[in-house]
Protein backbone atom coordinates (compact mmCIF):
# COMPACT_ATOMS: atom_id res chain seq x y z
CA UNK A 1 0.00 0.00 0.00
CA UNK A 2 1.31 3.49 -0.87
CA UNK A 3 1.20 6.86 0.86
CA UNK A 4 0.67 10.08 -1.10
CA UNK A 5 4.41 10.85 -0.89
CA UNK A 6 5.38 7.50 -2.43
CA UNK A 7 6.25 5.57 0.73
CA UNK A 8 5.49 1.87 0.35
CA UNK A 9 4.22 -0.39 3.15
CA UNK A 10 4.37 -4.06 2.23
CA UNK A 11 4.21 -7.55 3.66
CA UNK A 12 7.34 -8.95 2.06
CA UNK A 13 6.94 -12.44 3.51
CA UNK A 14 4.01 -14.72 4.34
CA UNK A 15 5.62 -15.36 7.73
CA UNK A 16 6.99 -11.93 8.65
CA UNK A 17 6.10 -8.38 9.51
CA UNK A 18 5.54 -5.22 7.49
CA UNK A 19 8.32 -3.29 5.78
CA UNK A 20 8.32 0.44 5.05
CA UNK A 21 10.26 1.79 2.03
CA UNK A 22 10.68 5.54 1.53
CA UNK A 23 10.79 7.23 -1.90
CA UNK A 24 14.58 7.63 -1.34
CA UNK A 25 14.90 3.83 -1.13
CA UNK A 26 15.49 3.54 2.61
CA UNK A 27 13.83 0.51 4.17
CA UNK A 28 13.02 -0.45 7.74
CA UNK A 29 10.85 -2.93 9.57
CA UNK A 30 7.54 -1.34 10.47
CA UNK A 31 6.12 -4.30 12.42
CA UNK A 32 7.49 -7.62 13.65
CA UNK A 33 5.25 -10.53 14.68
CA UNK A 34 5.33 -11.20 18.42
CA UNK A 35 6.19 -14.90 18.28
CA UNK A 36 5.99 -15.26 22.07
CA UNK A 37 2.35 -14.09 21.90
CA UNK A 38 1.57 -16.55 19.08
CA UNK A 39 1.66 -14.13 16.14
CA UNK A 40 2.78 -15.76 12.87
CA UNK A 41 2.50 -12.95 10.30
CA UNK A 42 1.41 -9.37 9.60
CA UNK A 43 -0.38 -9.18 6.24
CA UNK A 44 -2.53 -7.08 3.88
CA UNK A 45 -1.45 -3.54 4.86
CA UNK A 46 -3.66 -0.60 3.90
CA UNK A 47 -2.37 2.92 4.47
CA UNK A 48 -5.06 5.09 6.04
CA UNK A 49 -6.15 8.23 4.20
CA UNK A 50 -4.36 10.35 6.82
CA UNK A 51 -1.06 8.98 5.45
CA UNK A 52 0.25 8.43 8.99
CA UNK A 53 -1.24 5.05 9.91
CA UNK A 54 -1.65 1.60 8.43
CA UNK A 55 -4.22 -1.10 9.16
CA UNK A 56 -3.17 -4.71 8.69
CA UNK A 57 -4.16 -8.26 9.55
CA UNK A 58 -2.30 -10.19 12.25
CA UNK A 59 -2.39 -13.94 11.75
CA UNK A 60 -1.90 -15.67 15.09
CA UNK A 61 -2.36 -18.97 16.88
CA UNK A 62 -3.98 -17.12 19.80
CA UNK A 63 -7.47 -15.71 19.08
CA UNK A 64 -6.70 -12.80 21.40
CA UNK A 65 -3.92 -11.63 19.03
CA UNK A 66 -5.46 -12.38 15.62
CA UNK A 67 -7.39 -9.63 13.91
CA UNK A 68 -7.02 -6.20 12.36
CA UNK A 69 -4.46 -3.87 13.92
CA UNK A 70 -3.52 -0.20 13.52
CA UNK A 71 0.07 1.05 13.54
CA UNK A 72 1.71 4.45 13.17
CA UNK A 73 4.07 4.79 10.19
CA UNK A 74 6.30 6.95 12.40
CA UNK A 75 6.44 4.22 15.06
CA UNK A 76 5.64 6.76 17.76
CA UNK A 77 2.80 4.76 19.33
CA UNK A 78 2.42 1.02 19.94
CA UNK A 79 0.21 -0.91 17.48
CA UNK A 80 -3.37 -1.48 18.65
CA UNK A 81 -5.86 -4.23 17.85
CA UNK A 82 -9.02 -2.67 16.46
CA UNK A 83 -11.09 -5.75 15.65
CA UNK A 84 -10.87 -9.47 16.30
CA UNK A 85 -10.70 -12.37 13.91
CA UNK A 86 -14.45 -13.02 14.10
CA UNK A 87 -15.11 -9.80 12.18
CA UNK A 88 -15.43 -10.14 8.43
CA UNK A 89 -15.41 -6.53 7.29
CA UNK A 90 -13.62 -3.30 8.06
CA UNK A 91 -14.36 0.12 6.63
CA UNK A 92 -11.38 2.40 6.19
CA UNK A 93 -12.76 5.92 6.06
CA UNK A 94 -11.18 9.34 5.68
CA UNK A 95 -11.43 10.34 9.35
Amino acid sequence: SWTADGTLVAATSAEGGLTLRTPAGETRALTTPDRAAGETAHLFPIVRPDGRHVVYFVRADAPSRQGVWLASLAGDTPPARITGSASHALAVGDH
